[in-house]
């Protein structure tokens, strides 16, 4: 029975090093966010500075183990799309890291973000 309960200890261990190790991955590659005008490549790597809380808001402790997309659909109908929430919190990081004279990312023209195809 001990020695049961050690297998599984040192498996749910390798498990959350595997996951850890996946998420570390992740952050250093650039996402690509399919959109109509364009898909949007977005870093991790250049936004590590913000708490991971602000993006994914659905996530308090652990992996990230969904996609945007999961929550917020292209439907512009739905009163969680993406398009919404992308922009509400991107632009407005940017406009505000913009007025407070800090260095930010693009918030004015759709071509800034969206990648032409």
């Amino acid at each position: 029975m001990a020695m049961t309960r050690q297998f599984t200890q040192c498996c749910l261990v390798l498990l959350a090093a595997t996951v850890a190790n996946t998420a570390r991955a992740q952050m250093n590659e650039p996402i690509v966010i399919p959109s109509r005008p364009g898909p949007v490549e977005f870093s991790h790597q250049s936004h590590r500075g913000i708490g991971c809380g602000v993006c994914h808001h659905t996530v308090k402790d652990g992996p990230i183990e969904r996609s945007c997309r999961a929550c917020h659909t292209a439907d512009s109908r739905d009163p969680a799309n993406s398009r919404d929430a992308f922009h509400s919190v991107c632009i407005a990081c940017h406009l505000a890291e913009r007025k407070a004279g800090r260095p930010s990312g693009p918030a004015k023209l759709c071509s800034e973000c969206h990648l032409r195809q």
